[in-house]
């Protein structure tokens, strides 16, 4: 089993625990290392469509954010090491990481499938968002008017700050401050969530993720 390994480096914590799995795993099997981290440790790093390509689970270790900034280019399985703030994603605290990473070995493990959200802006492909994506206004208190449709459908028309548009990952971070409800990550389905609607009736909607 090749491993991919993925850290927020610029957490001394982070770092340190990164170098000791990074040991541990390299015991067992091929370890390809993120390449900003690895030139900090004078390693042989690669880029996240690399891991992508070579690996077959990538760790990562940090929060939340460090978890969402791989998915942005990871489509493998991923193992989560909580060793920020805030750890939602997270499968195990990092006091647990090498007895959690050897149940993964033994094969003792699930795969949990997460939806993501792929994005185009003009034509332009960027980055799958697996948390949500937001329109938004680039002035603050300048009031920005929308047209959400559905599958070309026109769902509503509103003015406002903007517009979320979530994940059931994404459900329990900035779409439900805006109102939205929480989705259980098993459900088909996004969240369109409205920011600050000049509007009674603009309220957050549930949408199938095929449409």
């Amino acid at each position: 089993m090749k491993w991919g390994l993925i850290c927020n480096y610029h957490v001394k914590k982070a770092c340190s625990l990164a170098l000791d799995l990074y040991e541990f795993l390299s015991e067992k099997d091929k370890v390809f290392v993120e390449d900003t981290f690895a030139k900090k440790q004078n390693m042989k790093g690669f880029s996240h469509e690399e891991i992508n390509k070579k690996a077959d689970i990538v760790v990562t270790v940090g929060g939340d954010g460090t978890i969402l900034r791989a998915l942005e280019k990871i489509d493998k399985p991923v193992f989560a090491i909580n060793s920020g703030g805030m750890g939602f994603l997270s499968e195990v605290e990092s006091k647990y990481a090498k007895e959690g990473l050897q149940r993964v070995i033994n094969g003792d493990y699930n795969v949990e499938e997460r939806a993501k959200l792929k994005v185009l802006v003009n034509g332009k492909r960027l980055p799958d968002a697996a948390n949500e994506v937001t329109v938004q206004t680039a002035r603050i208190a300048k009031m920005i008017y929308l047209q959400v449709f559905v599958e070309n459908d026109l769902l509503d028309t509103f003015g406002g700050d903007g517009v979320i548009v979530a994940t059931p990952t994404g459900s329990t971070s900035y779409a439900l401050s805006a109102g939205g409800p929480i989705l259980d990550p098993a459900v088909n389905a996004m969240v369109i969530a409205p920011l600050a609607p000049f509007k009674l009736s603009a309220r957050p909607w549930v949408i199938p993720l095929e449409k």
